[in-house]
């Protein structure tokens, strides 16, 4: 079921419920997924309440501070640059497509040559969701680029990033994983654990900001905050380049927040074309 609500300062909603798993999306600026939890339960996402509602007329330059993050979940164009904060806080164009999906759209940006948006589409009696994020191309892109999605957590969780099980030498001879460090990242943090079975990545609001990235073949990272656990769910594409050093997985922390990221292949889109890219949501309580 789809319905018009309002959100955390935000007049303008459509919110999404099948009973098992409540979405809510703002139709003012983004896209944004605001909410993400269980009908009655907690948000899952990170809210920002000083930044609700807000949306400043729309500059060039990052550097005007327009851009704002408004927590939940959006559609980034990966390698990170300074198009990431050109500030997305425009209407959106609003396509109803069957009882439980809507099509999400926000303005074309000339300046990098594409058009952004995503669709919702909740799978009928689970607890579980679809997000298609789709990027068109404006005119043929120069330079090779990922839909890269971000998920920001609310505080006070952790993330698990499963792993395959453990070789045996000398049968097993090459290698099966990666592991991509950000310049401020030190493997001795403490928020870093990473063991046999998974690696976690704590959340600390007495800590600085901290990056992981990885070539997950697994497909999926858990997050695990007030009593639920969130899964998202991206299968890996194999035998094709990722950005950032080769990875589809990204997890990024600092004492606000906790991203849990993923990244399409590396593409180049003609004009007119639309790459998509998908992760699925699913909830359970601990």
């Amino acid at each position: 079921m789809i319905q018009e609500t309002t959100f955390g300062g935000w007049n303008h909603c459509l919110e999404l419920n099948n009973g098992h798993i409540r979405l809510i999306a703002t139709t003012e600026v983004g896209p944004r997924i605001l909410f993400s939890g269980a009908p009655g339960g907690p948000n899952l996402f990170k809210e920002i309440p000083e930044q609700a509602g807000q949306s400043k007329p729309r500059r060039a330059h990052p550097q005007s501070r327009d851009w704002l993050p408004w927590g939940g979940h959006r559609l980034w164009v990966a390698p990170e640059g300074d198009h990431c904060y050109d500030a997305d806080n425009l209407p959106l164009q609003v396509e109803t497509l069957g009882p439980d999906a809507v099509r999400l759209t926000a303005p074309a940006e000339p300046a990098h040559g594409w058009q952004r948006g995503l669709e919702i589409h909740l799978i009928p009696g689970q607890p579980r969701a679809r997000i298609i994020h789709r990027l068109t191309a404006l005119r043929t892109l120069a330079t090779p680029c990922a839909l890269w999605t971000l998920s920001i957590m609310d505080a006070g969780g952790t993330a698990h990033v499963p792993q395959p099980p453990l070789g045996e030498h000398p049968r097993d001879l090459l290698p099966n994983r990666n592991l991509i460090l950000w310049p401020y990242v030190s493997l001795q943090d403490p928020r870093l654990s990473l063991g046999h079975e998974r690696w976690e990545i704590r959340q600390d609001p007495a800590r600085s900001a901290l990056k992981i990235g990885l070539l997950h073949r697994l497909g999926h990272v858990d997050y695990l905050n007030k009593g639920w656990r969130f899964t998202t769910h991206f299968p890996p594409v194999e035998n094709t380049p990722y950005p950032d050093m080769g990875v589809n997985c990204e997890i990024f922390t600092n004492p606000e927040i906790l991203e849990v990221e993923s990244l399409s292949p590396l593409l180049t889109p003609r004009e007119g074309e639309t790459a998509t890219h998908a992760i699925e949501w699913s909830i359970a309580p601990l």
